[in-house]
């Protein structure tokens, strides 16, 4: 498994409903997390253990989360309610 699936499958295994991209680049250092939780908030996808998961994984303790967004979805139901946001890694030794 390489370290993209890796990452995924560790946000999936927290909570299934979510939708994660990683895209890694090696050259710049950088990791970016998209996270995408239909019908609620991120809750403890953004927790202190995940992110400290993260920096052990990466190698590295300088992570921001960065654009987060919340749709509301429909006015009287929530229908198509999400939240995301994009947690980014700089400084990574992989």
């Amino acid at each position: 498994m390489n370290l993209q699936e890796e990452i995924v499958t560790y946000f999936k295994n927290q909570d299934r409903h979510v939708t994660v991209k990683v895209t890694l680049n090696e050259a710049s250092k950088t990791c970016s997390i998209d996270l995408k939780v239909s019908g609620r908030g991120l809750g403890g996808l953004a927790s202190f253990k995940n992110l400290k998961w993260l920096s052990e994984t990466l190698k590295t303790d300088d992570i921001d989360i960065r654009d987060e967004y919340q749709n509301p979805g429909c006015d009287t139901c929530d229908h198509g309610s999400s939240t995301e946001a994009n947690i980014y890694c700089k400084n990574i030794s992989v």
